[in-house]
């Protein structure tokens, strides 16, 4: 029983032992295990910092490389501004140097006309001092005795000063004792003849002397201008050699030292001329003094001699007289003179006020581009407190047309504050809402005229009254009211943050009528007629796209709009964008759509109504709506980034291209990734793509349209391709800015900013047709309707509508021309395939149009 109670306790220690062993043996098996995961785990983290250690060693290495050539690019800079300066100095040298010798010819010139000028004079005085000398000696022959002879009294037109005048009254006792004497005291007899040539000489004289005075006085301004230049030339050169003492580069201090050498040549040739100009100013007065000092016999044509020599009364008062009478002429002159002068002075001044003003508000406007907003913000209030005290209800936009399927609204109208149909009647512009237009620069700046008197807006308010409350019992109204109210969010969205100002959009059946007010008879008969209106934006719109079944618009009020044609109301507001939305597109065979602002691209879900992804035009893509909303404008674009002046996606809706700069970039739709770009679409890097056109499904061909005139096709034929170049350059180019481009068949129309509308064959990529001042303003846009052929639709800045047909021959032929279809500048125009016409304005609507059944 021993043993075997001792084999049962070795047994059972030898179970315990194993027991204990085994689950030591698991402990360091899962420890092993451990230890191989933190090894595996160690290797790589030993081969990602190898990695990392590679590519910090290629960065560095790539630094270093940058750093030598940003050296290099640094000294080729300065050799270069170097050069330059060199170069500059020695062509201020040069014109210098040319400067001097014109210089000199003038001086010379001038010289030689005064010494021809005093040699005439001479020659005159000599021929004078002839012909009074015969005079002389055929009075002495002539008997004493006196002939009566009439005095003349005729005008003359040469010019002279009173003072002048006075100088050539007689000055010494004798001469005016000589002039009291009578015939009786010895006179000589009085000869109508000498007092006349007397006259003469003495009208001469004083010209004459008008004329050294006027000399004298335009040398002395010449004088102390060339002494201020004097000056101004010793201030630089004290400034240059003081820049020279400071400088310690040699090649610096050559330069300023030949600047300093440029100084003092020019300086030289100041002192010449300044010499010069007081040498001639000395001889004049030299000559003055001699004409004064000259004796009786020598100097005829002395005024103050002539007067003391006068030998009878009769002779006195003739010469008096003609004195007084030149006096009171040359009087008359310079007191008009003055008088014109005076006016022209405070003319002049205001004009410098009113351009001070001007321009001072133009600073005002330019510096807060959202002034215009406030404006009518202030407009719109002041409007509202009209309302409260004219009228207790207001009528809103009225249309007899219930039938119309886009006959709806939708806010109701219990507190509208609009008259109706102002859209198509200018007339109408003085009861117009401030929010209902954008205030132009002239409009800031100047009062609006008044063109229609109270009685005919009273009648007006009267008509609309009627047709509004027709209108507001019909069940399509009341239903239209129902369902905006039924949607808060999209169709009647509340007032935004920060106190950006929304619309509530509505599609308002459309009245054509004429300047006096009435409803225009003849528009049905035109082929395109207007049937509504899209209202909602607040200020002008700048792009619009549709189909049979949505709009989308885009606006300088920062919003972009869909619409639902289908109901006739206004679907939702897609975002707060930074700035002008100015492109806005439908993409094709999806349910997405684009808005463009700035630097950005934002896609939205038109079924969300949210946006699902933002492309900068950097190449980055964003998930959501990753540009926050701001309660100002953005007027800056981030660094890298670059204004997007255009979008447009393919006929399939994968790929999408948008403008940066001179080159196009290529999205990937599906992706959310930019693929590659379309270089060398500008000339120059100053140019930028201002348009873009696209066709094909399976291989696009992108067209564009830049400012330097210039129109180029791509072929995007390999998808694995990331840069493509153009195939071709079409030529001529447009002489403005390429404003819109238009594929169509085997044609393609081209349209500037020049007015002209080109046409170039597919085929051979020339120019088939030209034509000129096709529009009277910049055309921005085109499209194509189907009315059983295709006619071409051209909008332009002056608010006009144009239909061409094309299709007889390469030329074309205006069909039909809606001169006022908006009364501002039409930006956009969109037309679906039930050839139903959009047009977006800057009098912050759009114009549905159709086809008459005419042309149906």
């Amino acid at each position: 029983m021993a043993s075997k109670n001792a084999l049962k306790l070795d047994s059972e220690h030898v179970k315990k032992i194993r027991e204990d062993y085994e689950r030591k043996l698991n402990e360091m098996r899962a420890e092993f295990k451990k230890l191989q995961s933190v090894e595996r785990e160690h290797r790589k983290m030993q081969a990602r910092q190898a990695m990392e250690q590679q590519q910090l060693l290629k960065l560095r290495s790539e630094l270093a490389d940058m750093k030598k050539l940003k050296v290099e690019l640094m000294q080729k800079i300065k050799e270069e501004a170097k050069k330059a300066k060199a170069s500059e100095l020695a062509h201020s040298k040069k014109v210098a140097g040319l400067e001097k010798e014109t210089r000199k010819k003038d001086s010379l010139i001038k010289q030689l006309e005064n010494k021809d000028r005093q040699r005439e004079m001479f020659l005159k005085r000599t021929t004078e001092e002839i012909s009074r000398l015969r005079q002389q000696n055929r009075q002495n022959r002539l008997p004493k005795s006196g002939r009566g002879l009439e005095l003349t009294h005729s005008g003359t037109n040469l010019s002279a000063t009173n003072r002048a005048a006075r100088q050539a009254m007689p000055r010494t006792a004798a001469a005016r004792a000589r002039l009291q004497m009578g015939p009786s005291s010895g006179m000589t007899p009085f000869s109508a003849k000498a007092a006349k040539n007397k006259w003469l000489t003495i009208e001469k004289n004083i010209c004459r002397r008008i004329t050294q005075r006027q000399t004298v006085q335009k040398m002395e301004e010449e004088l102390e201008r060339r002494v201020n230049e004097r000056h101004a030339l010793i201030e630089e050169i004290q400034h240059l050699e003081q820049r020279f003492i400071s400088t310690k580069d040699l090649s610096e201090r050559d330069l300023i030292g030949e600047q300093i050498d440029g100084c003092q040549d020019k300086m030289g040739y100041l002192q010449d001329q300044i010499s010069e100009l007081q040498n001639t100013i000395a001889s004049v007065d030299n000559d003055n003094a001699k004409d004064s000092n000259e004796s009786d016999s020598e100097s005829f044509g002395n005024v103050e001699t002539i007067l003391e020599e006068c030998g009878s009364v009769a002779e006195a008062k003739y010469l008096l007289q003609r004195l007084l009478a030149f006096s009171l002429e040359q009087g008359f002159i310079a007191a008009k003179a003055k008088a014109d002068h005076k006016e022209s002075e405070a003319r002049i001044q205001q004009l410098e006020q009113e351009a001070k003003i001007n321009e001072s508000l133009l600073s005002q406007v330019i510096e807060d581009k959202d002034i215009v907003g406030d404006v009518t913000q202030v407009l719109e209030a002041a409007q509202k407190n009209r309302s409260k005290y004219d009228s207790p209800s207001v009528v809103e936009n009225g249309a007899t047309n219930e039938g119309d399927a886009f006959g709806m609204e939708t806010a109701s109208t219990k507190n509208s504050t609009t008259l109706a149909d102002k859209s198509s009647n200018p007339s109408f512009n003085l009861g117009e809402k401030a929010r209902r237009r954008t205030a132009t620069t002239d409009e800031l700046l100047y009062p609006i005229k008044a063109s229609r008197s109270l009685e005919e807006i009273r009648e007006a308010s009267d008509a609309n009254l009627e047709g509004e409350r027709t209108r507001s019992n019909s069940p399509v109204s009341a239903e239209a009211d129902t369902e905006c109210d039924s949607r808060p969010d999209s169709t009647c969205p509340p007032s935004t943050s920060h106190g950006h100002r929304k619309k509530i959009g509505r599609i308002i059946p459309y009245t054509a009528r004429t300047a006096t007010g009435q409803r225009d008879r003849t528009a049905a008969s035109r082929l395109l007629v207007r049937s509504h209106t899209l209202d909602g934006h607040t200020r002008g719109v700048l792009s619009v796209s549709a189909n049979d079944t949505t709009v989308i618009t885009g606006s300088k009020d920062r919003l972009a709009k869909l619409w639902d044609l289908e109901r006739g109301i206004e679907r939702c507001t897609l975002g707060l964008h930074q700035n002008n939305v100015t492109c806005v597109r439908l993409i094709p065979n999806g349910h997405l759509a684009l808005s463009v602002s700035m630097s950005t691209v934002r896609i939205w879900d038109v079924r969300t109504e949210k946006c699902v992804y933002v492309l900068h035009s950097s190449g980055l893509a964003t998930e959501g709506d990753a540009v926050p909303p701001s309660p100002s404008r953005q007027n800056t674009v981030p660094v890298s980034e670059t204004v997007i002046n255009a979008a447009e996606p393919d006929p399939t809706g994968r790929l999408l291209f948008t403008t940066f700069c001179g080159d196009v970039r290529i999205w990937n739709l599906e992706k959310f990734a930019a693929i590659g770009r379309l270089t060398g679409a500008a000339h120059g890097p100053r140019s930028e793509v201002s348009c873009l056109a696209v066709i094909g499904d399976y291989i696009p061909r992108v067209f564009t349209g830049s400012r330097d005139h210039y129109v180029k096709m791509y072929n995007v034929e390999p998808l694995d391709q990331v840069v493509f170049e153009a195939r071709v350059e079409f030529n001529p180019p447009h002489y403005d800015n390429v404003t819109a481009i238009l594929p169509y068949g085997d044609a393609l129309f081209t349209a500037s900013k020049d007015t002209n509308i080109m046409r170039f064959s597919m085929h051979d990529m020339k120019r088939d047709h030209l034509e000129l001042k096709a529009h009277d303003k910049w055309i921005l846009d085109m499209c194509l309707l189907d009315a059983g052929r295709p006619i071409l639709t051209t909008v332009c800045k002056g608010g006009a509508v144009k239909l061409w047909d094309f299709t007889n021959t390469r030329k074309l032929r205006l069909i039909e021309e809606l001169n006022r279809a908006h009364d501002e500048a039409i930006n956009s125009v969109a037309v679906t395939e039930s050839s139903i016409v959009f047009t977006a304005s800057n009098d912050t609507t759009v114009g549905l149009w159709h086809l008459s059944n005419e042309a149906r």
